[in-house]
This record gives structure tokens, sequence and C-alpha cells, in this order.
């Protein structure tokens, strides 16, 4: 949370549903309430229409599954 407050150019936000202080709703929600123009992305272990119902529902611009796979 203060690491968007202090470097408000972070775009993307990654976003994760469950973490260890807040969960990913209320983080969204928080950040939301002090800059609502940052592009934040829900990752999610959990089906992807549920899940992306739930991240538009929560104010993040999109939602991707874990794991996340990529290659260089």
């Amino acid at each position: 949370m203060e690491s968007c407050k202090n470097n408000p150019g972070i775009d993307p936000i990654p976003m994760d549903i469950q973490m260890p202080e807040a969960n990913g709703d209320l983080a969204t929600s928080q950040i939301s309430q002090f800059n609502n123009e940052e592009i934040i992305i829900l990752q999610t272990a959990g089906g992807p229409f549920e899940e992306r119902k739930r991240a538009l529902d929560t104010e993040c611009n999109e939602q991707v599954s874990k794991p996340l796979k990529y290659s260089l």
C-alpha cells in the first residue's frame, strides 16, 4: 500500500487475492481511494470466470490466473 502512495507511477500493479496483511479486495479498494488511474491486475488461483467477475467488481482492470507461465 505504501509503495503505491510513494510511487504513483507504478503501472500496472500486480495484486494477489490472498496476502498476509490485507486481501486483494481490500488493498484494491484502498488504492482506488487515493489513485483511481492506476492499472491493477488481479492474480488468482481460482477459475477464470468467477475470479474475473470478482476482479472487475473490486475495481481491478483485469484478472490473470496463476500460475503465470512465461519464457524468455
